[in-house]
């Protein structure tokens, strides 16, 4: 059981999706490649949370332009 990674599972509204994405997205552009900081598994994050992003875009009503 010691072997086994820890996780954390968590519920987060729209706007706290959007931030933490644009958080990300900061992270990597300035990236200066120094730190702890794993920078492949912040590249996943931010394919996982634009995910998010699609889905809450898409779940609105279209509106015509």
């Amino acid at each position: 059981m010691e072997d086994e990674p820890m996780s954390v599972n968590m519920n987060m509204d729209e706007r706290a999706i959007r931030a933490l994405h644009s958080a990300v997205v900061w992270t990597l552009t300035n990236w200066s490649g120094q730190g702890d900081i794993d920078q492949a598994e912040l590249y996943d994050l931010r394919t996982f949370l634009q995910g998010a992003i699609f889905e809450f875009d898409l779940a609105r009503p279209y509106k015509d332009l």
